[in-house]
């Protein structure tokens, strides 16, 4: 409630983490929350870093989608503008947007709905059911086990979270690099080299999840395989 939400603090990053993209600055991010007995038995310093974390990955993935957004508004406004004498944007530039944004919309939608909506529903009806403090703590601390879990934040999954933010990251880079060049001229060598580079990037990193997958490494994931990887076991 209002209440609780009044009590919460965010520590913003170091200075110098200014200008270093939005990685890093959502690193340099952390809740503090002082709360007294016995929510302070809930929200423990342990659990506001969970918390953190969690933040920090659904922030980047729903900043990613509104900049692919944003690029889309571009290039969707001169996909007719031959006709207007300057040059409709590349196919092959419509369609990796395209394909960023989904990738990106589903890890957003997984994370927002799948793990964090579904999870906190579990957790509710436990609540509803808890007859003592100690039965309430536990559900809550399996809750947010569950959500770290599925969110790629447990030390196991490294490898899949390092694959996932590096694609958002390549998101951000695509909408970014649609800023810099004139869309509607013919893209420059500098800027074919960026895109190339990205795209390069992008498959790479989706190998890579696809390998985690096929390591056991994505098992609380199962909802998102399906549908980010439909030929999951296909690294060629």
């Amino acid at each position: 409630d209002d209440a609780l939400l009044s009590r919460i603090m965010v520590q913003g990053p170091d200075p110098s983490m200014l200008g270093h993209g939005p990685v890093s600055f959502l690193d340099g991010l952390r809740f503090r929350l002082k709360l007294d007995f016995p929510m302070s038995e809930v929200f423990t310093d342990r659990a506001l870093l969970q918390y953190t974390r969690l933040f920090r990955i659904i922030a980047l993935a729903h900043h990613a989608l509104e900049r692919l957004k944003d690029a889309w508004s571009a290039l969707a406004g001169l996909r007719d503008s031959g006709a207007r004498g300057s040059l409709p944007p590349p196919t092959a530039l419509i369609a990796f947007r395209h394909e960023l944004h989904y990738f990106t919309a589903t890890i957003h939608r997984y994370l927002v709905v799948d793990v964090v909506a579904t999870e906190f529903k579990h957790l509710e009806n436990k609540v509803f059911e808890a007859s003592s403090l100690e039965e309430l703590l536990d559900a809550h601390n399996s809750c947010l086990r569950r959500c770290v879990a599925r969110s790629f934040l447990e030390a196991g999954s490294q490898d899949a979270l390092t694959a996932v933010v590096g694609i958002l990251d390549q998101a951000l880079e695509l909408a970014h690099l649609l800023e810099e060049i004139d869309l509607q001229s013919s893209l420059p060598a500098w800027a074919i080299a960026r895109l190339r580079r990205i795209e390069t990037t992008f498959s790479d990193l989706r190998r890579s999840f696809k390998l985690c997958y096929v390591e056991g490494g994505l098992a609380e994931a199962q909802t998102l395989v399906e549908e980010v990887l439909p030929t999951a076991y296909d690294l060629g």
